[in-house]
């Protein structure tokens, strides 16, 4: 027969046991509530850079379009026969201001559809745009990649392409 003061204490050490599983699970499920929490605020902070990028071009404001990028940011196209163009910022820059300077001429670039992931410290996004500069209209993506500086996200990549226009 067990002594009444083992059984309580075997008891007590259960008791605790369970208690303390079961506030590790709390944490955890909180934990876990509050990353994922987080993952969707990145999102929408990413989703929001990615169409200031779209108006702040299509506005010509390419000072603050600039500030979206890393400073070392790697742009480049891929033109229709796959030959891969890479520019650095400061040109990449230039070029865009160039294609703005005229505001009757200006182009309008919106996003069609945007598919962003979310990593602890890079964010990738493609979106399948449309470009309209006078009558004329054309499709294209654009590949991201986001990187985390402290608490702001700059774009260090961005692959842009043509494309065919949506099939509806």
């Amino acid at each position: 027969m067990m002594n009444t003061s083992i059984a309580a204490f075997v008891g007590a050490r259960s008791a605790n046991m369970v208690l303390g599983i079961s506030l590790c699970m709390c944490l955890h499920a909180a934990a876990a509530h509050a990353e994922k929490a987080a993952a969707v605020d990145e999102h929408k902070v990413v989703e929001k850079l990615v169409h200031s990028y779209f108006e702040l071009w299509s506005a010509g404001k390419i000072d603050e379009y600039g500030d979206l990028f890393a400073e070392t940011a790697a742009i480049q196209y891929l033109d229709e026969d796959n030959e891969l163009v890479t520019l650095r910022l400061i040109p990449f820059l230039h070029e865009q201001r160039q294609l703005q300077v005229d505001p009757r001429s200006r182009s309008k670039e919106e996003p069609v559809r945007i598919a962003i992931t979310i990593g602890p410290r890079l964010a990738h996004t493609i979106v399948f745009y449309k470009l309209t500069f006078a009558d004329e209209v054309s499709y294209g993506y654009d590949h991201f990649t986001f990187a985390k500086f402290e608490d702001d996200w700059r774009i260090v990549h961005l692959l842009y392409y043509d494309a065919p226009p949506p099939k509806d």
